[in-house]
């Protein structure tokens, strides 16, 4: 059976709770959802499909090895789109007045420029990512060329080194009033976000603690 929308988040241990929190919206949004962790610091959950690789680690290679062999399970599975994220990560509505006039090789999410000599792409992008069936297989190419250790392990650089080397052109949430991210979102972030999210954005990063979740979800129309 096809699955037609997927979610595969890349998670571990220590953020079992953020997981927990998230993972109702997740499934709301999409036909499975799929929680990568390392071996070493894995979650397992009732009924929840997980899958694990490799060793725990931020911003090293290993997360660059799970990153890719979780973008290879989904070609594997050949949904008709799938939703990266990280754990703190939501996709507070499916955009689907804009997803439905993409091309099968879409990218969307949050999209930064990156000013930071030590880095080799232009921009990097926020989870959430929603690709289309075809940027799937080109993205997983594009990681399969590059340095396990590109970017220095950082994911969302990772993803946008991977696109650019695709040459796939990236929909960014921001330039469509979409998106709402942060590395880490903290009160002083919280009344824009609200904002943002009251007048319909959709991509959210850096949800990391029951406070800031609660005021952000109830900014989400009804």
């Amino acid at each position: 059976m096809m699955i037609n929308r997927l979610c595969i988040v890349l998670a571990h241990g220590g953020a079992v709770e953020t997981v927990k929190r998230h993972l109702p919206i997740w499934q709301s949004l999409h036909d499975q959802v799929i929680v990568c962790s390392p071996a070493d610091d894995p979650i397992q959950l009732p009924k929840l499909w997980g899958f694990v690789n490799g060793k725990s680690s931020r911003y090293a290679t290993d997360t660059n090895l799970r990153t890719r062999e979780a973008m290879r399970l989904a070609s594997f599975l050949k949904p008709h789109t799938l939703t990266f994220c990280e754990y703190d990560a939501l996709l507070w509505r499916w955009p689907s007045e804009h997803i439905a006039h993409m091309e099968p090789d879409f990218v969307m999410g949050s999209v930064f420029q990156s000013a930071d000599p030590k880095f080799k792409g232009k921009f990097y992008i926020h989870s959430p990512i929603i690709f289309g069936p075809l940027a799937i297989d080109k993205v997983l190419a594009a990681m399969d060329q590059l340095p396990d250790d590109a970017e220095f392990g950082f994911g969302d650089r990772y993803f946008g080194l991977a696109v650019e080397k695709a040459k796939i052109p990236v929909v960014n949430g921001h330039d469509l009033g979409l998106s709402y991210s942060q590395n880490h979102i903290e009160g002083q972030h919280v009344a824009r976000a609200i904002e943002v999210i009251r007048s319909g954005a959709c991509f959210s990063h850096g949800i990391k603690d029951q406070r800031i979740f609660s005021l952000l979800s109830e900014a989400v129309p009804r």
